[in-house]
């Protein structure tokens, strides 16, 4: 009597590697969008705490409203540490009247929800 093989065949591993590949090409485009999209919005939050910073520097030193802020300025009296864009983009605080910009920035694409820049 012949024993029972145990274990899979050639044409049941290679259906199951195919599923599998299918399975990572339907998600991986989503997953790297949805990683681009948290990246901007941390990105996004990260400019919202220069701007509100670089507020509070101005009410503290009563700034005029062409003068020039950087980091070093805010950090640590008024960010506690200073903060890094996921994306490896640069923050400028640029002068009181203008928003802080990524260097980054609207990453060139046609899709807005990406963008490292403050929409206001």
């Amino acid at each position: 009597m012949r024993k029972k093989e145990l274990g899979l065949t050639l044409v049941e591993v290679m259906i199951v590697i195919c599923i599998l590949g299918l399975i990572i090409a339907v998600a991986l485009p989503n997953f790297l969008r949805a990683r681009r999209e948290a990246n901007a919005k941390l990105c996004l939050t990260n400019l919202k705490q220069i701007e509100a910073a670089k507020e509070r520097w101005s009410f503290s030193y009563g700034a005029a409203l062409d003068e020039e802020i950087y980091i070093t300025d805010l950090v640590p009296d008024f960010i506690r540490v200073a903060p890094v864009c996921p994306d490896n983009g640069e923050y400028t605080p640029g002068i009181l009247v203008d928003n802080p910009t990524c260097s980054i920035g609207t990453n060139n694409t046609a899709e807005i929800f990406d963008d490292h820049e403050l929409p206001y």
